[in-house]
C-alpha cells in the first residue's frame, strides 16, 4: 500500500501547525510544517517511492559563530557525526565538515502499517535531533568565550 499525501497532510494538520505544501524536487508530495515548539520541519515522499516517507530538519550555523568555535569546529563535527549515526539518523552536513553551514538530518519511515503515531514519532526523533545539534553547538560556544 502507498503513502499518500493527502493521509500524511491530514495527520499533520491535526498535530502541526502551518503546513504548507513545499516544492520539493525529486519528491513526490513535500510539506513544509512547524512543529508545537517552532520549529519548521519538512515531510516529503521520494519520487518513485511510494512507500517511503522522510522526515527531516536543518540547522543554520551562523558564521561568525563557526569562527569563534574555531579549531573545535572539527571536534564538535565529528562528535555529532557520531551521535547522529549512533542516533540512526541520516545526515547531511552542507557544503563540508570542515566549513558546516548547515547540518541536515532525516528520518526514513516505510509503509509497513503506517500510522499517525508512527508520522508523530518519526516527527519527535527529528525535532530531538536538531535539538542535540543546537545544544552541542551551543556548548561549544560557550567554552570559546
Amino acid at each position: 500500500m502507498a503513502i499518500t499525501g493527502t493521509q500524511v497532510r491530514r495527520w499533520l494538520d491535526e498535530e502541526t501547525s502551518n503546513v504548507v505544501a513545499a516544492n520539493q524536487p525529486n519528491s513526490s508530495f513535500s510539506f513544509g510544517f512547524r512543529t508545537a515548539n517552532g520549529l519548521q520541519l519538512l515531510a516529503l515522499q521520494p519520487t518513485g517511492k511510494r512507500d517511503s516517507l522522510i522526515v527531516s530538519g536543518t540547522v543554520s550555523l551562523v558564521e561568525q559563530e563557526r569562527v569563534r568555535i574555531g579549531t573545535h569546529l572539527t571536534d564538535m563535527v565529528l562528535g555529532l557525526q557520531r551521535d547522529l549515526a549512533i542516533g540512526g539518523y541520516i545526515f547531511e552536513i552542507k557544503p563540508n565538515e570542515q566549513a558546516p553551514d548547515t547540518i541536515a538530518i532525516a528520518v526514513q519511515l516505510w509503509d509497513d502499517g503506517l500510522t499517525k503515531g508512527d508520522l508523530m514519532g518519526a516527527l519527535q526523533r527529528v525535532v530531538n535531533g536538531v535539538v542535540l545539534i543546537i545544544v552541542t553547538f551551543r556548548k561549544y560556544l560557550e567554552q570559546a568565550r
